[in-house]
């Protein structure tokens, strides 16, 4: 059994022994690091084994309760420590099994938690893992689920780029417009695959969603259907918005998906009626 309590804190040491800025330069290169190395088997070379299955499993419940634990930081050099335990233990694993199965879903967290950081160049690093699982783990699970966070984090960053321009390059905007429907439709088209995922009852697949999602009851196909909601809702669809909201409450109740589809069902009735007062209030890409 791997805990990250073995490793050596990170946390503590850092921030003893320099400046904020020492440590989060101190760190970032210790993570970046640690994704550029990360090697596993081809493709052809992956196979099942139940004792790395196992000792994964071990090791993304405890990264679950580190992130968890690392939400409710707000030293950045603090929070990024704990990031870097998580990836080295994650790649580490890696090292020591690195022609299983379970080494491509390691890589593939390690890149997801990567472009979650503080850190500078997070999305850098993490499409550069991202591109290679999709270039040369082709038709797997993990490449599916890369491809999504490349083309996710691609919208994102049009959006970071739009509004710094106050939303007035319509060129841009029509750019960013066509990325989103792009996104929508792959994220449909991934559902299968999520739905697979979740179904999965291994004790390795319930750790790996939990350490994915970061939520006590994760499912990938509700993640998906809130995406291709807010997505909707951002492309001017908003009927479609609204009732794939409408499911998402019914079909995932008490749950952090069902309260997020809630909040924007909400908003939306605010909004219409400023819209129908004369209030433009509504952003549509």
């Amino acid at each position: 059994m791997v805990f990250l309590s073995c490793l050596p804190a990170l946390a503590a040491s850092a921030l003893v022994c320099g400046s904020a800025t020492e440590v989060l330069g101190r760190e970032s290169g210790a993570v970046q690091g640690v994704v550029a190395d990360v090697k596993i088997g081809r493709l052809e070379e992956l196979v099942d084994n139940p004792q790395a299955d196992r000792e994964l499993a071990d090791l993304l419940l405890v990264t679950y309760n580190e992130r968890r634990r690392a939400e409710g930081i707000r030293n950045p050099p603090e929070q990024l420590a704990v990031t870097a335990r998580i990836t080295k233990a994650l790649a580490g694993f890696s090292e020591r099994h690195p022609k299983t199965k379970a080494a491509l879903l390691a890589k593939y967290l390690i890149g997801e938690i990567v472009s979650q950081g503080l850190f500078g160049h997070s999305r850098d690093l993490c499409r550069a893992c991202f591109q290679d699982l999709v270039v040369n783990y082709p038709k797997t699970k993990e490449a599916t689920l890369a491809q999504l966070t490349l083309m996710r984090l691609s919208v994102e960053a049009m959006e970071v780029e739009l509004g710094g321009r106050n939303g007035e390059d319509g060129t841009l905007r029509e750019k960013l417009r066509q990325s989103g429907l792009r996104l929508r439709e792959a994220l449909k088209v991934a559902l299968p695959v999520a739905e697979q995922v979740d179904r999965d009852p291994s004790p390795l697949m319930v750790a790996f969603r939990r350490a994915a999602l970061l939520t006590p009851a994760p499912q990938f196909v509700a993640g998906f259907k809130l995406d291709i909601a807010v997505f909707s809702e951002r492309l001017g669809e908003r009927d479609v918005a609204r009732k794939l909201y409408e499911e998402i409450t019914h079909d995932y109740p008490r749950t952090a998906y069902a309260q997020s589809a809630k909040n924007r069902l909400q908003s939306m009735k605010i909004e219409d009626e400023l819209e129908k007062q004369g209030e433009h209030v509504i952003e549509v890409w």
